[in-house]
């Protein structure tokens, strides 16, 4: 693991790097661009964005974070996390990941939420496996066409909503390591193990497998169904989103 200090971020050369690390992350038009200004308002409202530096007092990733509330409950909403491209997969994501936790638990907020591109294995197997959020919610080309990143070109910014109660037994042992105890399995959803690979060598297969996963998601949600897994096979290609009903899974939702 790299050498890394985590601490909120303060002063305006510091956001400057933030800012940089969007463009690199995903490619964003100016006017997509998370400005200064509300780094500072992110601050002044309780929730700073916590930064990972490394040796030299670099930026090298970032989590931002807004108040808000959801069902009438206090919520953070994670809008962004971006780690430097030569740093990933080292635990630096993880590790901004569980300060933003800390951050929320010591102002007694519940819940954290963000969102995913549900056809982006690697992300979801982070997010619920290993910090244990489940899923209830979808949403149909939730950045637009136009503001949509590059990596969703074509084929619509569809976003499933991420909800991670932070202070629930679901969390606690996803970051202890320890598996969840067994939900009733209602029903699954299948989508590719490296969708990226699909997009760069198939676009209409993208946009099929896009489709499929809209309406299978939108079906199953629909009818109470929760998104409390995901299993990779790597020799398959496939992984499987596992759902379970609402209430084998009323520990993770409060």
């Amino acid at each position: 693991m790299p050498d890394f200090q985590l601490r909120t971020i303060q002063t305006f050369q510091e956001i400057d790097q933030c800012i940089q690390l969007q463009r690199a992350t995903w490619g964003l038009p100016d006017v997509d661009i998370t400005p200064a200004r509300l780094f500072v308002v992110a601050q002044w409202s309780g929730a700073p964005s916590i930064g990972a530096f490394d040796t030299s007092d670099r930026v090298v990733g970032f989590v931002h974070t807004l108040m808000a509330r959801h069902e009438g409950t206090p919520a953070f909403y994670s809008h962004m996390l971006a780690v430097d491209e030569s740093l990933r997969d080292t635990g630096i994501g993880y590790s901004l990941k569980l300060a933003q936790r800390d951050q929320a638990l010591a102002l007694n907020v519940p819940l954290v939420i963000w969102t995913f591109d549900p056809l982006q294995s690697r992300n979801a197997h982070f997010n619920l496996n290993k910090l244990g959020a489940v899923v209830r919610r979808y949403a149909v080309n939730f950045y637009g066409e136009q503001h949509a990143s590059v990596f969703d070109a074509g084929i619509g910014s569809d976003r499933v909503f991420a909800e991670w109660w932070v202070g629930s037994r679901r969390v606690e042992l996803a970051l202890a390591g320890e598996p969840s105890p067994p939900d009733v399995s209602h029903d699954s959803i299948d989508i590719p193990g490296d969708f990226n690979s699909v997009k760069r060598t198939d676009h209409q297969q993208a946009l099929i497998w896009r489709l499929q996963t809209r309406e299978a998601f939108q079906s199953r949600l629909s009818r109470g169904l929760v998104v409390v897994g995901l299993e990779r096979d790597i020799g398959s290609g496939i992984s499987r989103y596992r759902l379970a009903s609402a209430e084998a899974t009323s520990d993770a939702l409060r």
